[in-house]
């Protein structure tokens, strides 16, 4: 099991350097993130489109925070559909350099991590940030 920073390795404490940054849900929550850039790509576009998605935009987005000691970065690519739709978060989910873990301090995994960061994302205004959708001609 992981442990805030630490490893339990049968029982001992180990350091771990593995970069993540270790935050509870809570902590996470009452962190003030904004966008800081958000882009089209076009290789994405062309990938999404080759996995059959009905693809009129794509890119990416990445918000941060730097109130703590590490800037903490997410990271996502979305799409659009149609031009007159809401964009979407793509295929893979989010990115990112945190670990959440329990209060305890053991981590809850990447698996958990990602589920809970789509689930706070879902009640961002993420979408107010990109770029605006090309005009048809």
């Amino acid at each position: 099991m992981k442990r805030m920073g630490l490893v339990l390795f049968f029982g001992v404490a180990m350091a771990v350097s593995d970069g993540y940054i270790r935050l509870t849900f809570a902590d996470f929550c009452a962190l003030r993130l904004s966008q800081c850039m958000a882009w089209r790509d076009m290789a994405l576009l062309d990938e999404l489109r080759d996995s059959g998605l009905p693809v009129e935009q794509a890119g990416y987005c990445e918000w941060s925070s730097e109130e703590t000691e590490k800037k903490i970065s997410l990271g996502w690519a979305w799409f659009r559909p149609n031009p007159d739709a809401s964009p979407m978060v793509a295929p893979g989910g989010i990115s990112s350099n945190m670990m959440l873990c329990s209060h305890a301090g053991y981590d809850l995994g990447m698996a958990t991590t990602e589920q809970l960061l789509m689930s706070w994302l879902a009640g961002q205004p993420w979408q107010l940030g990109l770029p605006e959708p090309l005009a048809s001609s």
